[in-house]
Parts: C-alpha cells; structure tokens; sequence
C-alpha cells in the first residue's frame, strides 16, 4: 500500500502527496463479494497475472476491507441496479468498516 511504498523509500512515493481516499463500491456486486470465500489468485480479475505468492493468498474480502478501511470518502455506486435489501446490506457492512468519520455517500 501507500504508506508501505513511503516507509520502504519508493521514490514516488516519496514524491507525492495523498490528500483523500475515495473508495467507490459496487453496491450490486457489493454483498456477493464480501461473502465469498475466494482468494486472488483465483480472481485474474481483481489481481492480474503479476500477483506474487504472498498477496495471491490474500482473500478478496480481506481486500475489499482494506480498501474500505483506507477511504476518507465511500461511495455507493450502482445503487439503481440493486434492489432495497442488497443496497441496504452493503450500506451496513461498509459504514461498519468505514468508521463514523468517513463520509458514505449514495
């Protein structure tokens, strides 16, 4: 992550100045995602072809957190393709792992 790439030296890192966060979620998608079981290197998907061992053991919801818990701002994207349950749902999980000081917007 970021503050790693800062910590280890990287010179871009170092060069550069991170501000906010914005984590965008997928609502529709969102809940189906949170409750698999999947890691990354069975996702191509999500993780590429040039994922190393380590991260490839990484589980797609421990990412999905990661990103959520990193965020200043969270915004829930294609709520018009999710029915009220799926939307609510993911609004929970999110603004749980969010925290009261980012703002989750709709």
């Amino acid at each position: 992550n970021f503050e790693e790439a800062q910590m280890m030296g990287v010179p871009a890192a170092q060069e550069t100045l991170v501000e906010r966060v914005v984590t965008v979620v997928d609502t529709s998608d969102f809940v189906g995602q949170w409750m698999t079981d999947e890691k990354l290197r069975d996702r191509s998907d999500l993780a590429g072809d040039a994922v190393d061992d380590c991260a490839a053991d990484r589980s797609v919801v421990e990412l999905l957190a990661e990103q959520i818990e990193a965020a200043d701002k969270v915004v829930l994207n294609k709520m018009d393709m999710s029915d009220e349950s799926t939307a609510a749902n993911a609004d929970k999980v999110v603004r749980g792992l969010a925290g009261e000081d980012v703002e989750v917007t709709r």
